[in-house]
């Protein structure tokens, strides 16, 4: 039998055709395109998910409508960030393999997007209505918002990062088409589809229509909205403002390294399914401000154990649901606690190594509650070798508490995605994990941060001053000067 498959997509990707000739070749039933919008066939799982907030509940009810294993076209760009990760993780313990549907032309997509909602024409059907209005100037057409337009690519972008770094968690390698690579030269968008059905286990041809089907897929006329373009009276405005988003620093196309065959980014079994990572054990890592999880799920990914202390409610069920696995082997423990500032030392850090023991790194992530949990370490029970904590206001007095403690050298970290370096390969902490961090994550630690970078106190103290001054510049200046964290290590 063939693999049931989940295919991830974002608007106007020519994922409704695709994923037609996909149900229609595979012998797993099909159903509603994007069926977890909150108006379509499983649409009650996403909204008890919005109204509930019960991670019980939303793997309940997708236990209950993944039962048969239908083919998914899903529209990750339009949901909640839980119900993306549910069904990551529940799709993968059913041997669903993840497609996943893109197109390089992303200013053309935000374009045809935009036009689909200036025009409402949101399929073939409609398109040959309306558009047939607009030439004859029935229908004119009122000018685009360019500045959310360039908001929503960027968003998208982002949204890029996060899905790849979640499929890395879950170690998972899903398979990468793009619109370009499918419709266009005929020749070259059926070596597609078959190398596709081939990873599907799908035979090409075995349908009794295959060439029917592949020809009608593939020569499908599109919409063609290009045609009503110059009837959108600031076009122009929105294409070069799209174009120059697109060349920007801040957009990256993450997506671009993945492969279309399977790859393996882990060990895998005799069947191509990942073999789990080995059990923790290179030590305890606490993530105080665990938000999401994603540093959490990273540091398990390379062998520790952790201790994920979120600030909220909301995120702890979150952590607990995507990274259940792991808190069944016991290599993760979440504990919930509030991380509000309170004027007073904090003996967080004091207090969990009492009882757990010298972790190897204490992550701190608790913006207003960073001064109170540093300055609250007092090594009673032993100090952490690595440790490191957000730019704030009162940093040089923490990094001068630490200082007195035995920390003794130093390091600043620019953050966001596009300034965390890689992990270093070979790894030197714990296990190597390819990944491609995002604004949620804080990047590499320890040993895997530069050698050159460390500082001793004064040296660092000089340099972060002209790093802030440099932001304060930036900001008044009206950029965005971005944030930092800083990292500590014992000794000199």
């Amino acid at each position: 039998m063939s693999d049931p498959f989940v295919i991830w997509t974002m608007r106007r990707t020519g994922g409704t055709t695709f994923t037609s000739l996909l149900t229609t070749l595979s012998d797993h039933p099909g159903t509603q395109h994007e069926p977890f919008n909150p108006d379509r066939k499983f649409g009650h799982v996403t909204q008890g998910w919005i109204d509930t907030k019960d991670p019980a509940q939303l793997m309940d009810g997708l236990d209950k409508v993944l039962a048969d294993r239908p083919l998914i076209k899903h529209c990750y760009e339009l949901m909640p960030e839980m119900i993306n990760l549910a069904l990551i993780k529940a799709t993968s313990e059913r041997g669903y393999r993840h497609i996943v549907l893109d197109r390089e032309a992303e200013v053309d997509r935000i374009i045809s997007l935009e036009l689909a909602k200036v025009t409402g024409a949101w399929g073939a059907d409609a398109a040959a209505e309306i558009y047939a209005d607009i030439a004859n100037g029935a229908k004119t057409l009122d000018p685009i918002d360019v500045s959310q337009a360039c908001d929503h690519m960027m968003a998208c972008a982002s949204q890029r990062r996060w899905l790849t770094s979640q499929f890395d968690t879950a170690q998972r390698t899903p398979l990468l088409v793009y619109f370009e690579e499918i419709y266009g030269d005929f020749e070259a968008g059926r070596h597609t589809i078959e190398e596709l059905l081939k990873c599907l286990d799908i035979t090409p041809g075995a349908h009794p229509d295959y060439e029917k089907l592949l020809i009608e897929a593939l020569t499908e006329k599109s919409q063609n909205s290009r045609s009503i373009a110059d009837a959108v009276p600031n076009m122009d405005a929105l294409r070069t403002a799209l174009e120059d988003c697109y060349a920007s620093e801040g957009f990256r196309y993450e997506m671009a390294t993945r492969s279309h065959m399977p790859t393996a980014n882990t060990a895998t079994d005799a069947s191509g399914m990942p073999v789990p990572a080995p059990a923790a054990t290179s030590g305890l890592i606490v993530d105080v401000g665990a938000g999401m999880g994603d540093d959490t799920a990273f540091y398990l990914a390379k062998g520790f154990s952790v201790l994920s202390v979120p600030h909220e409610a909301e995120e702890a069920d979150t952590i607990e649901v995507r990274l259940s696995d792991a808190i069944a082997t016991g290599a993760l423990l979440v504990q919930q606690t509030d991380l509000s500032p309170t004027g007073a030392p904090n003996p967080l850090v004091d207090q969990i190594t009492e009882k757990y023991g010298v972790p190897h790194y204490v992550k701190i992530e608790a913006p207003g509650g960073e001064h109170d949990i540093a300055t609250g370490i007092t090594g009673a029970h032993g100090l952490p070798p690595n440790l490191s904590f957000q730019v704030n206001a009162t940093w040089e007095r923490i990094v001068q508490h630490l200082a007195e403690l035995g920390y003794g050298q130093f390091q600043i970290v620019r953050q966001g995605a596009k300034h965390l370096d890689p992990p270093p390969n070979p790894a030197r902490e714990g296990l190597y994990v390819p990944m491609r961090f995002t604004a949620a994550m804080s990047g590499c630690f320890g040993r895997e941060l530069p050698p050159e970078d460390w500082m001793d106190l004064d040296d660092f103290i000089k340099h972060v001053n002209i790093v802030q001054a440099n932001r304060e510049e930036a900001r008044a200046m009206g950029k965005n000067p971005g944030w930092h964290d800083i990292h500590c290590r014992l000794g000199r």
